[in-house]
């Protein structure tokens, strides 16, 4: 089948769906606003820049493809929009939404104005993020979950290595400007539990700006309170040597607020590591509390370093729940899956 997927940006989490697909023999597309080559992975498709999507030139490219199926991120994106425009013209069948909402979720203007894309374009909705399906319905029945898919970063769990340098190692990943991945709280709670326990903590994040607010902040905090020989700070790193730092990692943290759907979760339970995560993060969904990780109150300094205690205060555990972590995204997360 032919696949068009549209989106302003080709982001790390569509990665493994576009090389599932090609892998399995479908013809896929993917067109986009603009390209991050220093954090984008190219070696399963190359995304093609569509700046004027406006012109014609663009709709005899869909024309030209003819998709069987388009994906289409956003609709309130300009691009995004013009491509449904697009698409409805061409009288393409099988037009599917992806958005980051949840699935189950409280009625809104926002659910009003989904519907509407839906009856309009005669689309079909899918999501990462499952919501809470014991306060609320789905949103529309035309809507479905389809979690995100990572490929194993180890063949088999025994391969994981724990304890590096005989610390217990933390890990954080996310865009290092960007207020809402609160990473000065993570820097807290490490400061917090430095005395009680052999911690090192790395940050991996994409950094276009070296004096943004938040940065200069960080680096701050780690010089004020002498983090500097227990903090590392590796910045703009390629996709897959993100993969090979999750692997010399004992504990991953997502200390973000209001997070949509973080990609890094399945990431770091694809290398085995139990996982932690805010309450306002949508793929909080993937963790079961108390077997592969932990969720925290968001923005709640206390609740993060009790979590993080509770999981590194025994070794043992920490072997368990990366483990449990592993299990969980071959059986729910697998390209097979997928």
């Amino acid at each position: 089948m032919r696949f068009l997927f549209v989106a302003p940006r080709f982001h790390t989490n569509q990665y493994f769906i576009t090389k599932t697909l090609k892998e399995k023999g479908h013809n896929v597309h993917f067109f986009v606003l603009y390209k991050f080559p220093s954090v984008e992975k190219y070696d399963a498709i190359e995304p093609v820049i569509i700046d004027k999507y406006l012109s014609v030139d663009y709709f005899k490219k869909l024309k030209t493809f003819n998709p069987d199926i388009v994906i289409i991120r956003d609709p309130n994106k300009s691009i995004s929009f013009i491509s449904l425009v697009w698409a409805k013209l061409l009288k393409i069948k099988n037009i599917i939404i992806y958005t980051q909402g949840p699935l189950y979720r409280r009625k809104s203007l926002k659910t009003k104005i989904n519907k509407v894309f839906l009856n309009v374009f005669g689309a079909k909705w899918i999501t990462p993020v499952l919501g809470d399906r014991e306060k609320y319905k789905k949103f529309d029945e035309r809507a479905y979950y389809l979690p995100f898919p990572v490929e194993p970063i180890i063949k088999s769990f025994e391969e994981k290595q724990f304890f590096e340098n005989g610390r217990i190692n933390i890990i954080t990943v996310g865009k290092l400007n960007l207020k809402r991945k609160n990473i000065i709280l993570l820097l807290k709670a490490v400061n917090n539990l430095k005395h009680q326990f052999p911690i090192h903590l790395t940050i991996i994040g994409f950094l276009e700006n070296e004096q943004g607010e938040q940065y200069l902040k960080m680096l701050d905090f780690i010089q004020k309170n002498q983090l500097s020989e227990i903090v590392e700070i590796k910045k703009n790193l390629d996709f897959f040597d993100v993969h090979k730092e999750y692997l010399k990692h004992d504990l991953f943290v997502l200390p973000s607020f209001n997070e949509p759907a973080a990609y890094s979760i399945v990431e770091a339970m694809a290398a085995g590591l139990p996982v932690i995560s805010s309450d306002t993060n949508g793929t909080q969904c993937y963790i079961r509390e108390g077997e592969n990780g932990c969720i925290f109150k968001s923005n709640n300094l206390e609740d993060l370093t009790k979590k993080i205690c509770l999981i590194i205060q025994n070794k043992k555990n920490i072997i368990k729940m990366g483990k449990r972590s592993y299990e969980i995204a071959l059986k729910n997360h697998s390209p097979e899956r997928f």
